[in-house]
């Protein structure tokens, strides 16, 4: 809608007046994720965008975000090592410049990397990671997705017993945040 109508604008008429301007990177971030369920292709092109201008006028949280997307981009398509390239790097400039929700996510991307290469016990490193922050940062919706997603990586395992208990605190946690069973992942 208008926020890729913008960035269509900035990155053609309007580059002039938005050359290397954060409105212009956000733009492209925004639409990098709205296209991420519907065009891949699109997603990463507007986040490889984002982090070639980012890095240009050096905007910390522009890199990270748009490193983030990237990393999702080749997760999704199954490029484990490039996912994980991305990610850790997304997670290392986030949680050295104090970005705290990009951080999470990366923590959260990083632990599913792991997951998808049936390699639990590093998704279990990251997760925990995760909810350390996440618990330190107060935010109980991220919290959930790590639950879920370190419940998942316990079951992997066969320790079933560890799943489910945190399963539970899983429940307890979604009927508090009011947010619903079956949306409790990325």
């Amino acid at each position: 809608g208008f926020k890729i109508a913008l960035m269509l604008w900035l990155i053609g008429y309007g580059s002039a007046y938005a050359q290397n301007d954060t409105l212009k990177i956000n733009a492209l971030l925004d639409s990098a994720q709205e296209k991420q369920y519907i065009d891949l292709e699109a997603q990463k092109r507007f986040s490889e965008e984002a982090l070639r201008l980012s890095e240009k006028v050096a905007y910390q949280k522009g890199i990270a975000t748009a490193c983030y997307e990237i990393g999702i981009y080749h997760f999704d398509k199954g490029n484990y090592n490039e996912a994980f390239s991305f990610l850790i790097r997304c997670h290392k400039i986030s949680k050295d410049k104090g970005l705290a929700e990009i951080e999470l996510k990366a923590l959260n991307g990083l632990g599913l990397v792991f997951t998808d290469k049936i390699e639990p016990e590093k998704a279990i490193v990251y997760f925990n990671e995760g909810i350390d922050k996440a618990i330190k940062y107060g935010n109980e919706k991220a919290l959930v997705n790590y639950y879920t997603n370190i419940a998942n990586a316990y079951n992997n395992l066969g320790q079933f017993d560890k799943s489910l208990d945190i399963q539970f605190k899983t429940r307890t946690l979604l009927q508090k945040v009011n947010k619903p069973l079956n949306l409790a992942l990325r």
